[in-house]
């Protein structure tokens, strides 16, 4: 089983070392970020908006647990927030209803939940309102019980909060980004809970410490989107995380779901330098259109545009849909007959070797082919071979450059523009477990896949980049839910 809170904690600590981002902002720096948030803090002084700005103590070299790029800096937390505060510090009266008043027990799964909250009247609802500085974009946090579970505040609604939580609201930064490196060292790594909080036995969090725990600090462009890759990833880890509780029992199902996510572009970030599909298909039809000119392949019939009705399932907005013989040339095997077969004897593979887990060899039978049968029939490596008739629709990479031949129970498939044939291996496994190849298939009983119904298949076509990085992503977690 995959474990997923060891890839968020990964995920992480590749964020916090300016790894996980594929672009590096050089128009600030974070020391021009928090000379901002400095003046900003010395205008609300004036203003009598706040009491005053706390001077901290150096960050010592211990606490800077990541090797950080240039352009980024370390700061403690409450150099980059207004004054921190936290709920009242007395055991308040409460209601059955009124204003909804929330404690360390309230925040879990990155939200403030109000399913068990508790209630307290208007006139003690306002003695809180007095002490707290909540608004759009504060990150509440526990201080006690399960310390560090936070919380952003997304949408603002008068509640109320006691000692157990605390509230941060950052100064031009992401509170997204403050929260993810709180996490990290709270929930995944545990290495503020050991060094910032206190007490024997129980331990707790207080504000003094909350306001020294050190942050690696990148430049805001660079935080919004190092936030916006972490989220997405994160959203798959959850769903990982469903797929492993649901399926736990059926590893099988569990494994059809991944690949699923992987054709669809959900196991993935589109990258801009990948360039999109559209480019990489006419690219593939200019190689395609000079080999019909050398004469080594047929021009084939073009085949329509996709209509709205038959697209299987939304795919991201740079990638395409295409058939077989858009993107690869498609040849049935050769019909063997043994009373006019003439050459050498061959090796060739059938149906029985191609098998989902690859090309099996412990049985090769052999036929007679002549020199045009074996220019014509011999494979090379990366084709991917589809089976015909049978189990129609299974298919295998042939990776070798051994001699070796294939007969006309199986489709070949040779692409064009250095596509990824694995990628198109998970379609097909995808494609037929989840029944989309049955729509496709002829006969009564024994089900057939004629070349015309394989080449109008409908494909998701991603840029090249992206369908290493998919078939990379699916083989890692694959290997993690087999170990």
């Amino acid at each position: 089983m995959i474990n997923t809170n060891a890839l968020r904690k990964k995920i992480l600590e590749l964020a916090f070392n300016g790894k996980l981002s594929s672009t590096i902002f050089k128009d600030n720096t974070a020391e021009e970020l928090v000379k901002s948030i400095t003046q900003q803090k010395e205008i609300l002084l004036k203003e009598k908006k706040i009491s005053k700005i706390k001077k901290l103590s150096e960050i010592k070299e211990d606490e800077m647990i990541f090797d950080i790029p240039e352009g980024w800096g370390y700061y403690k937390l409450g150099e980059l927030c207004l004054p921190l505060s936290d709920g009242v510090h007395y055991a308040p009266e409460y209601q059955k209803n009124g204003y909804k008043c929330f404690s360390a027990k309230d925040i879990y799964n990155n939200q403030v939940n109000d399913n068990e909250c508790t209630y307290v009247t208007e006139e003690e609802y306002l003695k809180m309102k007095e002490k707290i500085n909540v608004q759009e974009g504060s990150i509440l946090i526990t201080k006690s019980g399960s310390i560090g579970r936070s919380a952003v505040v997304h949408e603002y609604f008068e509640f109320g909060l006691v000692e157990s939580i605390g509230v941060i609201n950052p100064i031009f930064v992401n509170p997204e980004y403050i929260k993810y490196v709180l996490d990290y060292g709270f929930v995944y790594s545990l290495y503020y809970y050991e060094k910032f909080t206190r007490g024997v036995g129980l331990k707790h969090l207080t504000l003094t410490l909350l306001e020294n725990i050190p942050i690696p600090l990148p430049p805001l462009n660079e935080q919004n989107n190092l936030v916006k890759i972490i989220k997405e990833t994160f959203i798959l880890l959850d769903e990982i995380d469903t797929l492993q509780e649901k399926y736990s029992k059926n590893l099988s199902v569990l494994k059809e779901k991944i690949i699923d996510a992987g054709i669809r572009g959900k196991l993935t970030e589109q990258l801009s330098e990948d360039g999109d599909a559209e480019t990489l298909y006419l690219q593939i039809q200019e190689e395609k259109a000079k080999l019909i000119k050398e004469g080594k392949i047929k021009k084939e019939k073009p085949l329509p545009e996709i209509d709205a009705d038959e697209i299987p399932f939304e795919i991201p907005k740079k990638w395409k849909w295409v058939h077989f013989n858009g993107i690869g040339v498609s040849s049935l095997g050769k019909t063997l007959n043994k009373s006019t077969d003439r050459g050498d004897e061959c090796r060739y593979l059938c149906s029985i070797n191609v098998q989902w887990e690859g090309i099996n060899l412990n049985t090769v039978k052999t036929a007679r082919f002549d020199v045009g049968d074996r220019e014509k029939y011999r494979l090379q490596r990366g084709d991917l071979l589809i089976c015909e008739g049978g189990d129609s629709g299974r298919c295998a990479i042939w990776d070798s450059d051994e001699e070796m031949y294939y007969q006309n129970a199986l489709h070949r498939v040779r692409f064009l523009g250095n596509i990824n044939p694995t990628f198109y291996s998970y379609v097909m496994e995808a494609y037929k477990k989840g029944g989309i190849i049955s729509n496709y298939t002829t006969g009564i009983g024994i089900q057939h896949l004629v070349q015309a119904s394989l080449n109008s298949i409908w494909l998701p076509l991603p840029p090249v980049s992206e369908q290493e990085r998919i078939v990379a992503k699916v083989e890692s977690i694959l290997e993690q839910i087999n170990s």
